[in-house]
Order: structure tokens, then sequence, then C-alpha cells
């Protein structure tokens, strides 16, 4: 990312005048479907229980309830988006990667014995995480011969989505809440970031509240896109922010607790 001045107006939505901050992400899930059948030859006539061929199966069944899900999420998003709710507080499913036959050379006479596909979803935490799989494993056992695996790395903790407290009562939150109006950074109301960060992770393994913050505005949302920037202004405001927000929050570690101790939230940091 760069710091420029933008040459023209841009499409994307732009950032209220407000500072925004997350208190939890999605879930990460990416879910790889495998569909095994007998193989065929084209030049033979496909009976009616082998015509449900591995890539079609993955189509018309698998495939359609995913989509149907992603469509439904997509309309609930579409008819709530003026009460407040962002993309964050949605389920989302693409579907990336299909693959069939041999990967090495084209065989057009010989009907795939196996079809994959791949499923990138992102979870907010209001979502059950142990009742979405379990609707997977029931769309799954729907076909003979459908399987589903969490792809390795997203599935440790996959049942598990852990928030950060921001209530009146979280003294994280107070601090942080405190620290950015005495910074002159005037927040948003708190919302679920959109895509996946380590903050996820932090909060999982050690229990550590986490906020997602970037003092960013009146900026279009590039995240990973083409030309991603923010302009000068806006990065020259939040470095003074930050140079107000980060003393704040360390000294807030063990002010609560007393001079020596640990802050609440804070005893995995603490190291002998």
């Amino acid at each position: 990312m760069h710091a420029r001045t933008p040459s023209a107006p841009c499409a994307a939505p732009i950032c209220r005048c407000f500072f925004g901050v997350c208190g939890d992400v999605r879930a990460c899930c990416r879910v790889h479907v495998c569909v095994t059948k007998s193989l065929t030859r084209r030049s033979m006539y496909v009976p009616p229980p082998v015509r449900a061929l591995a890539l079609a199966t993955l189509q018309l069944r698998f495939a359609n309830h995913m989509m149907e899900l992603r469509e439904g999420e997509r309309k609930k998003l579409e008819a709530t988006c003026g009460c407040g709710k962002q993309l964050g507080d949605f389920t989302t499913i693409n579907m990336t990667m299909m693959r069939a036959g041999d990967a090495t050379r084209f065989q057009y006479n010989v009907i795939p014995i196996e079809a994959e596909a791949g499923f990138d979803c992102r979870i907010p935490a209001t979502v059950n995480l142990e009742e979405f799989k379990a609707q997977i494993d029931a769309w799954a056992a729907e076909e003979p011969g459908v399987t589903w695996e969490l792809v390795s790395g997203t599935g440790e903790g996959a049942t598990e989505n852990p928030v950060s407290d921001v209530s009146s009562d979280s003294y994280w939150w107070g601090v942080f809440q405190g620290a950015c109006k005495d910074a002159g950074a005037e927040l948003c109301e708190p919302s679920i970031f959109p895509a996946a960060t380590d903050s996820r992770w932090i909060r999982l393994a050690l229990g550590t509240p986490c906020f997602g913050f970037s003092p960013m505005r009146r900026l279009p949302i590039l995240l990973h896109d083409h030309d991603e920037y923010i302009t000068r202004e806006s990065f020259l405001e939040g470095i003074d922010i930050y140079t107000k927000l980060i003393p704040a929050l360390a000294d807030a570690l063990g002010e609560k607790a007393g001079v020596g101790a640990t802050a609440p939230g804070m005893e995995s940091c603490v190291r002998e």
C-alpha cells in the first residue's frame, strides 16, 4: 500500500467521517469436497444410476446447496443494509476451485472417476460453527460418494470464534475508547471485520482481547485491491493518532489491577 493523492474519484465505498473499529472477525472455513464415481467410457450408454457423474453431482447438488446459502445471505444483507448491519454480519461463500479428470492430459472419451471443488466460507461469530458443519454433513450425505473436509490450516479451532468484549463493563474496551477520544479519533459503533486477521487466533489461543483498528477515514475501501492507497493527509493523521493511542494502551497495563500487576484479560501475555 502506498500514500498518494488520488487523481480521479473512485467508485468504491467511502469510509465515514468516524473511525471504524472491529471487536471480532469472521471465521475462515475453507471446505474441500470430493466426489467419487465409477469409471465410464463415453462410447457406452450411461445408465441413469451412473448418469449423476462426479462433476455433475458437485454442480447440481452440493454446490447448489452452497450457492443457495450464499444467495440467501446476500439478500439478507441487501434487505438490512439500512439498519446498520454490514458485510461482516453475514456468511459469504465463494466457489474458488473445481477439478476433474486427469490433470496431465485431455481425455475426451473418459468420464472422470473423481471431481473436487473448493469453497471459501467466511462466517460471523453469530453463526454456530458446529451447526454449520452439521449442515454440510447433511448435504454431503444426500449423494453416495461425496466427502468433504476443512482444508489444513483452517480446521484448528474451527468450531470456535471468540469475540472481544465491547460492553460498558469491558476494561480494555473502555481504555481503548478513552485513548481514541483523547487522540481525537471519534469511533463508529464496533462491527465484525468481514475478512480474516490474526486477532482471531490471539483471542482463541490466549484469550486476549483484540480490537481491529486502522486510523484511516474518508477513503475508498480497497483492501487487497488493485492500486490500494491512502492519501498523505490520512497517513499523517494516522501517525498522530498512533503516537497518542499506543502509549495510552501501554500505560494501561496494570493500572486497574495495581502497579506491577496484570491488567484484566492480559494474564496469558505475561511470562516469567
